[in-house]
């Protein structure tokens, strides 16, 4: 069963290698790179790895919607998401492919620090209502097969609004706790500031009202 992570990368150069290094050593890595402008890409195409480049800077989502498109091309089973800053140890990639093996058709990674008060609110909010502790973080594994049926959208937040439409539509779900390590640098999305999370809440809560999966 083929398992691809994808690493979605925008001027990680002081990460980015040590990330994919460990990261292959559990399945195989595709890095996107979000048309950086440090040595990111450079790096990346000296490992041993698929790549692909953003021709025009297309932000985190859109970035990694590159990222499952190929993974479904390219006939994989079971797709891991992880972000190239180093904060979220690729370690912890045998526990989702296990995870997934035994069924689950999305595994979630529970961070033990969240850079956000509403991160913290919204993994409240997501817990009780559809078991998942962290919608938010960016370490989660996908069944392909579901993603398969799902058109990919272009909208904010396609990562948590591909993990609701799971959950909504009753398939089995697993969260993973996970340790956050320290970030190089600061974060791409944004500060604990007012504007960042409200942009953390309106995602959310546009997905409280997304349609299930068409499946069963």
């Amino acid at each position: 069963m083929g398992v691809l992570a994808i690493i979605p990368a925008y001027n990680e150069e002081n990460t980015i290698k040590e990330t994919v290094e460990t990261t292959l050593k559990y399945c195989d890595v595709v890095v996107v790179d979000d048309c950086s402008s440090d040595n990111t890409y450079k790096i990346i195409k000296s490992l041993p790895i698929h790549t692909i480049r953003n021709k025009d800077n297309l932000g985190y989502e859109l970035t990694l919607v590159q990222g499952l498109k190929h993974a479904i091309e390219k006939n994989y089973d079971y797709a891991i998401t992880l972000d190239g800053d180093g904060q979220l140890s690729p370690s912890y990639i045998p526990k989702f492919i296990n995870a997934l093996k035994e069924g689950n058709k999305l595994v979630v990674g529970n961070r033990n620090s969240k850079t956000r008060w509403s991160e913290y609110l919204i993994s409240i909010i997501g817990s009780i209502i559809w078991n998942i502790s962290d919608p938010f973080c960016g370490l989660k594994g996908y069944d392909l097969k579901l993603i398969k049926k799902l058109p990919l959208y272009t909208r904010p937040s396609i990562g948590t609004e591909i993990a609701i439409k799971i959950a909504k539509s009753k398939q089995p779900v697993k969260n993973v706790s996970i340790e956050v390590l320290k970030r190089n640098g600061d974060s791409r999305i944004g500060k604990n500031d007012l504007t960042t999370n409200f942009y953390f809440l309106k995602c959310f809560l546009r997905n409280i009202f997304i349609k299930n999966l068409p499946v069963q």
